[in-house]
């Protein structure tokens, strides 16, 4: 029973030990950062609203077959899929709305430091 209680001991020291010391030496290779300069957010800014309004074209695209395709189905009469439909461009909308905010925020952000 001593020698388990001993064993033990040894065990939750050494673990410890160790776990202290890898503590200690990640906390001294933290990276030190610099910021960012003008030019960097400003290209930043540029790939992100490039990127959303590209995104917002698909959508849109996307958002027209999707109403020439409920066209269709209303025409034919078929309620089920119209009612897919709809749920799939309510669906876009909130992502359209959302692409537009973060459109927004950057605009925003950036301001008129960038040109």
């Amino acid at each position: 029973m001593n020698l388990k209680k001993t064993i033990s001991a040894a065990l939750l020291a050494g673990t410890l030990a160790l776990g202290t010391t890898g503590v200690a030496s990640a906390a001294e290779e933290s990276p030190n950062r610099s910021r960012p300069t003008q030019e960097q957010i400003c290209a930043r800014a540029k790939q992100a609203t490039d990127r959303l309004q590209a995104g917002r074209e698909r959508l849109a695209q996307h958002v027209q077959k999707l109403n020439e395709k409920r066209a269709e189905a209303e025409a034919a009469g078929n309620t089920e899929a119209v009612a897919k439909i709809d749920a799939r461009l309510a669906k876009l909308k909130g992502t359209a709305e959302r692409i537009e905010n973060r459109l927004q925020q950057i605009l925003e952000k950036v301001g008129d430091r960038c040109q």
